[in-house]
């Protein structure tokens, strides 16, 4: 039976001597028929307590993410207004100039019948007063013959980049790099086909539609890409180094004055983000108080739903998550004079409800058939700890074992595996049954004990006195120490010095040649009483408290290997937990 379980009748199911270790290796793994469905999923794999938060943290990032994905959202439609109003403003515009350039350049179409220097005049004064234009160029066929600024001119239009290099047949809308007067700087040209083969062109300064560019993009948070009719693109606003960066926001063609007009509009990497950050400062407070409310929904959901488990579901579930650990209760030897073996005692420390007393989640697991997977884990939980410990050789090492366990197919591959994991050590096993394991199929009992003992295991009944079987299984059953329970120390009279109960089980061991250990040791006249009548092992308060495995391994080596004499005081830190011992956990 697993450490720290009260019988029926109060006694105490607390552990042989030492400790308990880790079972491993394929013996391991045969469940007992009862406890085959609990073995089921709940011993093999380290426990990861985190799991149990995973829901809620889940939960309450949900919202969290919703205000990250809801503040991006709004952040680009946000700047895609800014955008569309901006591409507006530059449509706007660009239809004015290329209205104004198309109907200067229409009323100087019926002028090409005439020579350069005939209408020079009017293509200077054209050139000079309207406003957007760089000059007036006069084209017949594939060559400027007449221009505003430079008078007669013969050069043709395939020497200069992105110009027609043919009269096109009707009106004509094109963006160049540069004209003749200004090779370098861009220019819209906008061009009036006449009937007698020749065209009127206006030129329209591009630096005035870098300009506008510019102008409407604010704060170099926005690129404006304009293109208008065929040849290049003109670009303003942010600065060219950010331009890799940028987010698309707007895209969209209009038709003005007989062309296409392009204009796309991008926003800069950093407004994005600082858009973005603005309006997560007005969402995330929210956020985060609804996510914080979710959590506690969710925690509160998800422990409900444990509420509904059954017992047995709830202690594998706790296997699971590592919600259970050992403590250790000394054993003291009167003839050495010293602590040589402790007792293993498991438990339960939820954290949703604090510790679990030993005596209701035992009984749990019998009930379950989850009492053979939990003293697996026990002795998993103590191998790890003996492994860190130093010990000298023939440390008892205390194992309670349950009736299902004692009766089963599983015990003697669970307990040999166990050995071997600690052989190391080479601690004395001792298997701790109670009174009540012994009529659960006697038969296999038997078998299971004598097959231990072989291999070097020592067995105890413990509680001996509160069971209900006959003085007769003591002699069909091998056993080699009788477990006092608690109830008979402590009826041991202080002033009379007598305990008649008590001096016949006393009595009884030594006819029947096996060691006694007195449980519930906790004053120095008990201990007296004990030493004058043999009894050889103690437990109790008087020794030591159960321990946490550092804390034990530690008061091994100090307070551990100190004389108990008639003199003697309970153990450092057992005062305060002496003033109640009524409501103590079962310990020894």
């Amino acid at each position: 039976m697993v450490a720290g379980q009260r019988s029926p009748v109060g006694g105490t199911f607390v552990g042989l001597w030492p400790i308990v270790p880790r079972i491993r290796g394929p013996a391991a793994a045969r469940p007992s028929s009862q406890g085959r469905e609990a073995l089921s999923g709940a011993e093999t794999e380290t426990p990861k307590c985190w799991r149990r938060h995973l829901a809620p943290i889940l939960v309450a990032l949900v919202p969290i993410v919703v205000a990250l994905g809801f503040g991006w959202r709004e952040a680009l439609h946000e700047l895609r207004d800014g955008a569309e109003l901006a591409a507006h403003a530059v449509r706007n515009q660009v239809e004015t100039v290329l209205a104004q350039a198309r109907e200067t350049a229409a009323e100087l179409v019926p002028l090409t019948t005439q020579t350069c220097g005939q209408v020079l005049p009017a293509l200077r004064r054209k050139g000079a007063v309207e406003p957007y234009l760089r000059s007036m160029l006069l084209i017949d066929g594939d060559h400027i013959y007449c221009s505003s600024v430079s008078g007669a001119v013969n050069l043709a239009l395939a020497d200069y980049e992105g110009f027609p290099t043919s009269r096109p047949a009707g009106l004509w809308v094109r963006m160049v790099r540069g004209t003749p007067l200004r090779p370098q700087r861009a220019a819209l040209l906008v061009g009036e086909p006449a009937p007698n083969g020749r065209s009127v062109a206006a030129v329209v300064e591009g630096q005035y539609l870098l300009d506008l560019l510019s102008a409407i993009a604010p704060l170099n948070a926005y690129r404006i890409e304009l293109r208008v009719g065929d040849g290049i693109a003109l670009q303003g606003g942010m600065p060219e180094a950010s331009r890799p960066r940028s987010v698309p926001l707007f895209a969209g063609k209009t038709e003005a004055s007989g062309t296409v007009v392009d204009v796309r509009v991008f926003g800069a990497h950093q407004l994005v983000f600082r858009t973005w950050g603005e309006i997560l400062l007005q969402f995330l407070p929210f956020a985060a108080l609804l996510s914080g409310v979710l959590m506690w929904l969710a925690y509160r959901v998800q422990q409900a739903q444990q509420d509904r488990q059954s017992p047995r579901e709830q202690l594998l579930r706790a296997m699971h998550r590592g919600e259970l650990h050992v403590v250790y209760q000394p054993l003291y030897s009167i003839p050495a004079g010293r602590c040589e073996g402790a007792e293993a005692l498991l438990r339960w420390n939820r954290p949703d409800k604090g510790a679990v007393p030993p005596d209701a989640f035992i009984a749990s697991a019998e009930e379950g058939h989850a009492i053979v997977p939990l003293t697996r884990h026990l002795l998993r939980l103590v191998a790890d700890d003996f492994r860190r410990w130093v010990f000298e050789p023939g440390f008892h090492l205390g194992l309670n074992v349950a009736a299902e366990h004692l009766s089963g197919d599983s015990l003697v591959p669970d307990i040999h595996a166990f050995m071997a994991d600690v052989a190391a050590r080479q601690p004395l096993v001792v298997i701790e049954i109670t009174e009540r394991s012994l009529v659960e199929n006697a038969v296999r009992a038997r078998e299971n004990l004598d097959t231990l003992r072989a291999e070097g295991a020592r067995v105890a009944i413990d509680d001996f006195g509160t069971g209900y079987c006959s003085l007769s299984y003591l002699q069909k059953f091998p056993f080699d120490y009788l477990k006092v329970d608690q109830g008979f120390v402590r009826a041991i009279d202080p002033e009379h010095g007598d305990a008649p109960i008590l001096d016949t089980i006393i009595g009884l061991a030594h006819r029947l040649g096996v060691a006694l250990v007195a449980e519930g040791v906790e004053t120095p006249a008990q201990f007296d009483y004990l030493r004058e009548r043999g009894v050889t092992l103690i437990q109790g308060y008087l020794i030591g408290r159960p321990m946490p495995a550092a804390e034990f391994a530690h008061w091994y080596g100090t307070a551990g290997r100190q004389t108990v004499g008639a003199d003697a005081r309970p153990a450092a830190g057992e005062a305060a937990e002496g003033a109640d011992r009524s409501a103590r956990p079962i310990d020894g």
